[in-house]
């Protein structure tokens, strides 16, 4: 181990010496393969947009603190040109090509259009702890294509109909730049919706979405076309909110969807409501989650849907019981009961008619016997006249 000694350390120092060594614009250091910037110091015209030739190694992962507009109110573009020119294939293939944006301190964002201009070739891209007050038509539009969109804490408040527009996230597996593990995933997580709900259409864009999560995103109403066009999508999970119920039809289409997560919840318990319970078991979803009834004491909701609702589903208003997961209709067990009792009525006459047979065939043994032996005497008779004579 002593005689490796100086080998490691020469590593480690090589590796310290070369995180150090690297350069870029100002506002910007490099460690362990991140650029850190800092946007929101950039108070000179001359320093923005963020040069892509002072970055001394290609900048396939940026971390950005940002605050107020995006781009600065008057400038082009948050990053130059240059970024449109890296070439994918060249990239880490360990890690793909992310940006994340960051707010300190819960600072206050406006983006714009340009805010990704020239940056097509990242790959995931995350907001985290900013109030986003506004997003604009088409703002992610010049990111092409993304693996993993994710929006983490803050507020999410103005949001055009239009703002996923002409972008997609799905699982890169075509792209240049190959990664060990491709998401397909957009999510929010802690990040609050200021209207209390998912803005109208805005996941309507992604077809090819495999994973979505709206966890903690303060919605108290959910819509029956949430998802209506992400129809490959397999996994959901919109935990820690505050509405109580799932509207009915909002897995339609869903064909690929394999689990639903759904923590800490409210449920309110009605038949209506708990329409999904029985839809999740016929489509074969895993659902998961505490599923407790908030308006009915100590029930959950499969118990109450089971006691409650499934004979009404089942019967679809008619008048029966459910045996087997089959309803029993009132007309079913008259036709039942009849048959029941003609069977009855059959066992016995075919019993009856076996017993008839066998004392009749018992007489008849008897008779034959007694005929047998009067035969006999008839027989003994005849010969004894015989030997008189």
């Amino acid at each position: 181990m002593a005689a490796h000694a100086p080998a490691i350390l020469l590593f480690f120092t090589s590796l310290l010496m070369t995180s150090y060594a690297q350069t870029g614009p100002t506002g910007c250091t490099y460690v362990d393969g991140i650029y850190d910037c800092d946007y929101s110091s950039l108070t000179s015209p001359s320093d923005r947009p963020l040069d892509y030739s002072q970055f001394s190694v290609e900048p396939q992962n940026i971390e950005l603190t940002v605050s107020g507009f995006l781009p600065y109110f008057g400038d082009a573009s948050v990053f130059s040109s240059g970024f449109d020119t890296i070439d994918e294939a060249t990239l880490n293939v360990n890690s793909p090509a992310s940006l994340v944006l960051k707010c300190e301190q819960a600072a206050s964002i406006y983006m714009q259009t340009e805010t990704f201009l020239y940056m097509s070739h990242v790959q995931h891209v995350a907001i985290q702890d900013c109030n986003c007050l506004y997003l604009p038509a088409s703002v992610f539009e010049e990111l092409v294509s993304l693996d993993y969109l994710s929006f983490q804490r803050g507020i999410i408040d103005d949001v055009e109909a239009m703002t996923m527009y002409d972008m997609s996230i799905e699982k890169l597996s075509t792209s240049a730049h190959k990664i060990p593990r491709n998401l397909g995933r957009f999510e929010v997580v802690y990040a609050k919706f200021a209207g209390k709900a998912v803005p109208p259409g805005f996941l309507y864009n992604w077809k090819n979405l495999t994973s979505v999560a709206l966890v903690g995103a303060d919605i108290e109403t959910l819509t029956s076309d949430t998802f209506l066009y992400t129809s490959k999508i397999r996994y959901i999970d919109v935990s820690d909110n505050s509405f109580t119920v799932l509207p009915s039809g909002m897995f339609d289409n869903l064909n690929s969807l394999s689990e639903v997560k759904v923590y800490n919840i409210e449920w309110s318990c009605s038949c209506t409501d708990n329409w999904f319970v029985d839809y999740a078991t016929t489509n074969n979803i895993n659902m998961y989650g505490d599923f407790m009834c908030s308006n009915v004491e100590g029930s959950s909701v499969w118990k109450y849907y089971n006691d409650n609702c499934l004979a009404a589903k089942l019967c679809d208003g008619t008048i029966g019981i459910v045996l087997l997961n089959k309803c029993l209709t009132l007309f079913a067990m008259l036709a039942f009961g009849c048959g029941f009792v003609a069977l009855v009525v059959f066992i016995v006459c075919l019993g009856l008619i076996i017993c008839m047979r066998k004392q009749n065939a018992q007489k008849g043994a008897r008779r034959s016997k007694a005929r047998s032996r009067w035969n006999k005497v008839m027989d003994v008779g005849v010969k004894m006249k015989t030997k008189k004579k």
